[in-house]
């Protein structure tokens, strides 16, 4: 699931200045192509308001299409290139129902992104997408500065939230270090959670917990 940041950067979807490969490239969305720069200048707004609002399908089938191409756990799980760099075992997620792996983006017969679907204790459904750019010569992720409002260990992070009419929520928090980028997506808003202890400083500390 890869985020727009890592969209943008794809050569084989967009030209956008900017694109190093291997590396994650800080600029500023002053620096994009006008189109390109529009659409962040609208996602800014609304970022910097709080939340962001979207129609109900647009959370509801981000879930549902990835349950459609899950691999339960198991040996036939999907590999990543030059494997995981997150520590499972150090985090509370080794705690939670996994429900298995989803096969991402492959780049010269290499698969370099890769999400993990969970279960919060809450029944919340929760992902966590690594992607190791500097594992292949076509892949990088640019981050835009303007959308840094966090961090995750000593790496700079962005924590977006989605609402929709209907009351449906994702919190997404994105950060990058120099190999690997990562997502940490929980169904729920971190700001007003269903239960307090869900909060945006418990998502930060889970994603600091990772090791990464």
């Amino acid at each position: 699931m890869p985020s727009l940041e890592q969209a943008l950067n794809d050569p084989r979807l967009s030209p956008t200045p900017g694109f190093v490969p291997r590396k994650a490239v800080y600029k500023s969305i002053t620096e994009v192509p006008a189109g390109q720069r529009e659409m962040l200048e609208q996602r800014l707004r609304a970022h910097r308001a709080g939340y962001r609002l979207v129609e109900d399908r647009e959370i509801a089938d981000a879930l549902s299409h990835a349950l459609d191409f899950i691999v339960p756990p198991g040996s036939n799980a999907p590999t990543l290139v030059g494997g995981s760099s997150v520590r499972l075992e150090a985090s509370e997620l080794k705690d939670w129902e996994c429900l298995g792996t989803i096969p991402g983006l492959v780049v010269d017969g290499k698969m370099i992104t890769m999400t993990r679907l969970f279960v919060r204790p809450d029944k919340v459904m929760a992902y966590l997408d690594e992607m190791n750019f500097a594992d292949s010569l076509e892949s990088a992720v640019l981050i835009f500065t303007e959308f840094l409002n966090a961090n995750v260990g000593p790496h700079p992070a962005s924590l977006e939230i989605e609402k929709s009419p209907a009351g449906l929520s994702r919190s997404t928090l994105s950060w990058a270090n120099e190999r690997s980028s990562y997502e940490l997506v929980v169904f729920d808003d971190v700001d007003h959670p269903k239960q307090p202890r869900w909060d945006r400083d418990w998502l930060l500390g889970l994603a600091a917990s990772l090791g990464t």
